[in-house]
């Protein structure tokens, strides 16, 4: 059964993919591959189905739709039932301090290089903050991780853990470039309104 995906069921898009809500079940999203896009989704299924870990959504399998096959994973939400939203959207309005956001960057990458995960992206707007009851906040990375092809670099980082944690601690350096970037221009701004 082809799951029908409307216009209206349209969440967000990043360079390969666009994400719509399952029309069956708003817990869950869909990645659906564009045109020119590559087979992230057959990978990024692969090494969700092989980690399953608290900074991942959850896999529910490959879907298909009207549009292609998706890519079938938990919509992040915050206790109240809203889409929980980027560390870059919390930064820009400031919600979350400095200090906060580096913890949130630093708390992805300790757990990719604890866990030997690819991080294969430094996107800010790939961290969502997941708010509980309690006030407490979960970072979840909803993409980036994992390998981007199926090249023989990709495959050896996989398979030998210093050059995964070399290319991993690379991408956390940048998402901390991009932090202090970010938090430039918003310091610039707010100068020139006051």
């Amino acid at each position: 059964m082809n799951l029908q995906l409307t216009p209206s069921l349209y969440l967000a898009t990043g360079n390969n993919r666009d994400v719509y809500l399952h029309p069956m079940d708003d817990q869950i999203c869909i990645k659906i591959q564009k045109e020119h896009g590559d087979q992230h989704n057959i990978l990024e299924a692969k090494f969700l189905e092989k980690h399953h870990h608290k900074i991942f959504p959850q896999y529910h399998g490959m879907v298909s739709t009207n549009l292609g096959d998706g890519l079938a994973i938990g919509l992040v939400k915050d206790f109240d039932g809203s889409i929980s939203k980027s560390l870059t959207a919390y930064v820009e309005s400031k919600e979350v301090s400095e200090l906060e956001a580096k913890e949130y960057i630093e708390f992805i990458g300790q757990e990719c290089l604890k866990n030997n995960f690819i991080l294969g992206d430094d996107g800010l707007q790939n961290i969502l903050l997941k708010k509980e009851r309690d006030g407490s906040i979960h970072p979840i990375l909803i993409d980036g991780f994992g390998p981007k092809d199926n090249s023989f670099r990709y495959v050896l980082r996989e398979l030998i853990p210093p050059l995964t944690k070399f290319k991993t601690r690379k991408h956390i350096g940048v998402m901390f470039k991009k932090l202090e970037k970010t938090l430039n221009k918003l310091n610039s701004e707010s100068k020139v309104l006051s």
